[in-house]
């Protein structure tokens, strides 16, 4: 009777260290990866738009602006009024001209709007 005792104890275990090692690896598995990555990379990939301001209602508007263009402000207008002709673009292709950043075309022949 003491071998039929040593057999249960032992396959006792036997199933605990079973069920614990299975236990560990259901663990591991599911355990979150440090990030190894560098802090800036770590906010970047949260959120990619961090660093890129957002363009203001404003921008999107045709009338003059409120204040002096900057140059980068000029050139976002010119793209953003490309297909139109409108006093916001009209401000930035001047500012833009007069800081040298582009040359008007001299061979066409911009039609002017009869100012009433």
């Amino acid at each position: 009777m003491s071998a039929v005792n040593a057999w249960e104890a032992l396959s006792s275990i036997i199933t605990v260290i079973a069920v614990s090692v299975a236990a560990l690896l259901t663990l591991a598995c599911l355990w979150p990866e440090p990030d190894r990555r560098p802090p800036h990379a770590r906010s970047r990939a949260r959120n990619p738009y961090a660093g890129i301001p957002a363009p203001w209602p404003a921008h999107w508007s045709c009338d003059f602006p409120g204040r002096p263009l900057t140059v980068d402000e000029a050139h976002r207008a010119m793209q953003l009024h490309r297909e139109h002709d409108c006093a916001r673009k009209r401000v930035a292709m001047t500012m833009l001209v007069a800081e040298g950043r582009i040359t008007p075309d001299s061979s066409r022949h911009y039609r002017r709007r009869a100012r009433a």
